[in-house]
């Protein structure tokens, strides 16, 4: 990273890919705040699933 604009451009990007996911694993999600943030980046989501760790344990298993 050249300067800490890239780096909050990546928090962006990682962010809305996160999104997505869970667009993708729970149809009726809806988005409620998504910011980046000194050490990441966040999102509320507004659900009745109670997200965990393990929902994105498929993240972390290589794909075929």
């Amino acid at each position: 990273m050249q300067n800490n604009t890239d780096l909050d451009t990546l928090r962006h990007s990682a962010a809305h890919l996160m999104a997505r996911a869970v667009m993708r694993l729970y149809p009726n999600v809806q988005l409620a705040f998504g910011p980046t943030v000194e050490n990441g980046f966040y999102y509320d989501f507004a659900m009745e699933h109670r997200l965990t760790e393990d929902d994105f344990r498929w993240g972390t298993e290589p794909q075929s």
